[in-house]
């Protein structure tokens, strides 16, 4: 069985993302990426980018 602990960085995708495993990364405390499929249909409207902090790296949009 895993454990999702802080620092870790969880890729998982769309159809096997159910609310079970995102709560139990978020309680663990792992960051997490959800990809989606490019067969599905595509994001019909958008919000604008919001900058959620900086790392090493550079900003973080979300």
């Amino acid at each position: 069985m895993w454990s999702a602990r802080p620092g870790q960085l969880w890729m998982a995708a769309r159809h096997f993302c159910t609310r079970a495993i995102l709560q139990s990364l978020q309680q663990g405390r792992a960051d997490f990426i959800v990809r989606q499929d490019a067969k599905h249909p595509r994001i019909v409207h958008e919000g604008p980018w919001h900058d959620r902090g900086r790392v090493e790296t550079g900003w973080v949009p979300e």
